[in-house]
């Protein structure tokens, strides 16, 4: 799937099912609280790659992750392009 809706404790049984069994998070747009994420325990897999991006660069940098600095729609067309190679 694509997009499961929100996770964490505002999220949907669906979505935190998949987030806890992910091996790549790409997050778009953003914050990832610890809040929401349970300061990354919501991600059981320890061994999850977690890729932000966001137009924050601390948002982006959070939990450890590839941070991705970029507004979210060219930052998806230019994630888009580099897959596409």
């Amino acid at each position: 799937p694509c997009a499961m809706g929100a996770i964490g404790v505002t999220g949907g049984t669906a979505a935190n099912a998949l987030a806890a069994k992910a091996d790549l998070i790409l997050a778009v747009g953003t914050r990832l609280s610890d809040f929401t994420t349970a300061s990354r325990s919501l991600f059981r897999t320890s061994s999850a790659t977690l890729i932000q991006l966001n137009a924050a660069g601390f948002d982006a940098a959070k939990h450890g992750a590839l941070p991705l600095i970029a507004d979210a729609r060219a930052g998806l067309d230019a994630l888009d392009r580099a897959l596409a190679t």
